[in-house]
């Protein structure tokens, strides 16, 4: 009896040892990682570890490819495997793979003189390029990595943003105060949706039925009488203006607002970047908007994968770097950076 006592005992302590283990393996320290294209002379392309801050490369694009970076890229977007890097000044969107960050290819306007601004990617084999200095709307091919301009189409003045659900692409025309709806099917403009003035930033909600777009309002990019900033939401399936809000909340009255930004979260809050806080809305169903956090924030990013808020923050010199928990709002984490940066991108 005296022996099974023991071995029982024995047994006991050899599997809380290893439900000890199990536990400590669980509370490893889980990391991520980021690209910070930065503001120089020399742009390069950092490679950043979070949560340490720890700078894995200082320019990934050199060490990849051999050479610099031709200019600022001021944009980043990641779409099956690759990312879109844009440097409107040099008329261009430079495409690298999202694991060894070597160039695929170089999709190039200089000789239209039209500077890429946004792309969506309404389906695998096109992508749809916005040029803010322009009237059109470029279609490049890229099934097969031809990466190919096949054709333009003819928009509204100064279309800079552009988003789509489905096969429905909506752009953002600043200087016609409207937006076009663009057919992936036809490849054509389908419909002209008169908005508020300078439509400047554009999201679609999860589940594809509402579009949301943000005005700046007159008097914000030229010298004209000002008037509020508005946040429209327009429904995908009729193409028609659901409810209209002014982006607004106590001390910050709209017609002092400059919307820089829009990102709309897994809980379906578009996140609406001002010029010195970040206001929400339910971006399903509109209502008025109400403080998320104060600061002049740029570069707004939703995580789907880790569920996480994540916006930029230009110190002089560096960056901050704020993780925001969308369920409460809270700041989980801020990072801090000592070079100076033009926009980030989380992998």
């Amino acid at each position: 009896m005296k022996k099974l006592y023991l071995i029982i005992l024995i047994t006991s302590f050899i599997l809380l040892s290893c439900r000890e283990e199990e536990r400590l393996i669980d509370n490893t320290k889980l990391t991520w990682n980021f690209l910070a294209a930065t503001d120089s002379d020399t742009p390069a392309l950092m490679f950043i570890e979070l949560p340490d801050g720890i700078i894995i490369n200082n320019d990934i694009f050199l060490t990849a490819n051999g050479e610099q970076l031709s200019g600022r890229v001021t944009k980043m977007v990641r779409f099956r495997g690759l990312i879109y890097m844009f440097i409107p000044s040099k008329y261009k969107i430079e495409v690298i793979s999202d694991s060894n960050f070597k160039r695929v290819a170089t999709i190039d306007f200089s000789s239209t003189g039209k500077e890429p601004t946004d792309i969506c990617f309404p389906n695998a084999t096109d992508a749809y390029v916005a040029h803010g200095n322009d009237t059109t709307v470029s279609i490049v091919d890229i099934h097969d990595s031809l990466f190919r301009v096949a054709r333009s189409i003819k928009v509204g003045v100064h279309p800079v943003a552009i988003a789509c659900s489905g096969n429905q692409i909506f752009v953002a025309n600043q200087k016609s105060n409207t937006v076009s709806l663009i057919d992936s099917r036809t490849h054509q403009e389908e419909a002209v949706i008169q908005v508020h003035t300078a439509p400047s930033f554009i999201d679609v909600n999860n589940d594809g039925t509402k579009v949301v777009v943000l005005s700046l309002g007159a008097g914000k990019i030229d010298s004209s009488t000002k008037s509020p900033a508005k946040a429209t939401i327009i429904t995908v399936s009729n193409h028609t203006i659901f409810k209209t809000e002014e982006i607004a909340f106590e001390a910050y009255p709209a017609i002092d607002q400059i919307p820089g930004g829009i990102v709309i979260s897994d809980l379906d809050r578009a996140y609406m970047l001002c010029q010195e806080n970040v206001l929400s809305m339910d971006a399903s169903f509109g209502g008025k908007p109400y403080l998320t956090i104060t600061g002049k924030f740029t570069n707004p990013y939703f995580d789907f994968m880790r569920i996480q808020l994540i916006l930029l923050k230009h110190n002089n010199p560096g960056f901050e770097l704020y993780v925001i928990d969308p369920n409460d709002e809270t700041v989980k984490n801020v990072y801090v950076f000592t070079t100076d940066v033009n926009c980030i991108l989380p992998l």
